[in-house]
């Protein structure tokens, strides 16, 4: 015979679920809130950096021509300028700014595969509506910046490094570099840490095996 749940675990079950519904809330609207400023509200490093036309990143001789002294910007990686190259028009910067808005959803779903790995699926939501109220987060997607791609490719490497996939880890690293040239510093201490973090989970790996076999 099945025992009914008790009254105080349902309580605490339907206020959990609350809690929940709270933060899918949250989420959705501040991802919401963000697509609602696309194309209104461009920062000036948007424009100055990321929104180059198809005749500044390609003028007649490849994306890589050498442009001269026209803005000592475009000598940066050109990854995600390249790859948005086809939503770029001369009518409007939404298809690109849009590119952006949904990087930053890929962060927020990451951060929610992270935490559920590590964690439980409430902890997942909870991690990932707190990433969604972070300002600092949230405005890299509506910025022609590559910020925010360069943030989502080193979270995809994070939670690789969590599920012992060593080669995409470092190859997500290794994508970093294309996109942002500052990725290197940061791409390179997360490298750092990725070696420590292996070398101390093999050494705690060998002391657990010695201890079982003894």
């Amino acid at each position: 015979m099945t025992q009914l749940p008790d009254e105080k675990e349902l309580k605490r079950e339907a206020k959990s679920r609350i809690w929940i519904c709270i933060a899918l809330a949250l989420t959705g609207s501040m991802l919401l809130l963000q697509a609602g400023r696309i194309n209104i509200a461009l920062d000036y490093d948007s424009l100055h950096y990321g929104l180059r036309s198809r005749y500044v990143l390609d003028a007649g001789h490849g994306i890589y021509e050498n442009l001269g002294s026209v803005n000592d910007v475009y000598v940066y990686p050109k990854g995600l300028e390249t790859l948005v190259l086809p939503l770029v028009t001369d009518v409007t910067y939404g298809f690109v700014l849009s590119f952006s808005w949904w990087m930053s959803c890929g962060i927020l779903i990451c951060i929610y595969g992270m935490v559920r790995k590590l964690n439980s699926r409430r902890a997942g939501i909870y991690a990932a509506a707190f990433a969604s109220a972070i300002p600092g987060i949230m405005n890299m997607g509506i910025s022609a910046k590559t910020d925010v791609i360069t943030v989502l490719v080193q979270l995809i490497a994070i939670s690789d490094l969590a599920d012992e996939d060593y080669v995409w880890a470092g190859s997500a690293l290794l994508l970093s570099l294309i996109f942002k040239p500052t990725s290197l510093m940061f791409s390179g201490l997360l490298f750092i840490t990725a070696l420590v973090y292996i070398i101390v989970k093999k050494k705690k790996r060998k002391i657990y095996l010695r201890k079982k076999l003894l």
